[in-house]
C-alpha cells in the first residue's frame, strides 16, 4: 500500500506581511501608470518628428545611441539603487520601444494620429506587405 504524501505547511508568514505587499503592488501599480504616460509622451515626440521631418524613417545609429544611453543609465542607476534588471532586459524593453516609434512615424507621416493596436499574439507569422514596405522606407 502506498503512503500517502503530506503537503508541506507553509510556514506561518509574520503579522502585516498581507498589508505590506498590498501596499507594494499599489505602488506597482503607480508606477506602472507613470511608465504608460511617459510612453505616450514619447510617442508624440516621435510622431512631430516625423512630422518636421515630412517621412517615416527610422534611424539606425540614433536609436543605437538611445540604446546604450538608456543601459548605461540603467547601469548607474542599478548600482546607486543596489538593484536592477539584467542590462539584456534593459536593452531589449528599449528595442520594442524604438521598434513601436516606427508605427507611431509611419501613422503621424500618413496623417493619421496614432491608435493603440492589439497584439496578435503570434509573432512567428511572415511579416505583412505594409511592415515589409516600412523597413524599406
Amino acid at each position: 500500500m502506498a503512503r500517502r504524501m503530506r503537503r508541506p505547511v507553509a510556514p506561518a508568514r509574520p503579522a502585516g506581511t498581507a498589508k505590506k505587499i498590498r501596499e507594494a503592488r499599489l505602488e506597482i501599480d503607480a508606477i506602472d501608470r507613470a511608465i504608460v504616460r511617459q510612453l505616450a509622451r514619447r510617442a508624440k515626440v516621435v510622431a512631430e518628428i516625423s512630422r518636421i521631418r515630412g517621412a517615416a524613417r527610422r534611424d539606425p545609429k540614433r536609436e543605437r545611441e538611445v540604446q546604450r544611453n538608456a543601459e548605461r543609465l540603467h547601469r548607474a542607476t542599478a548600482r546607486q539603487s543596489g538593484v536592477g534588471y539584467p542590462d539584456r532586459a534593459v536593452g531589449e524593453i528599449f528595442r520594442v520601444i524604438l521598434e513601436a516609434g516606427g508605427a507611431v512615424q509611419a501613422e503621424a507621416t500618413a496623417g493619421r494620429s496614432p491608435r493603440p493596436r492589439r497584439p496578435t499574439g503570434n509573432r512567428d507569422r511572415a511579416p505583412s506587405k505594409r511592415r515589409l514596405k516600412q523597413k524599406e522606407s
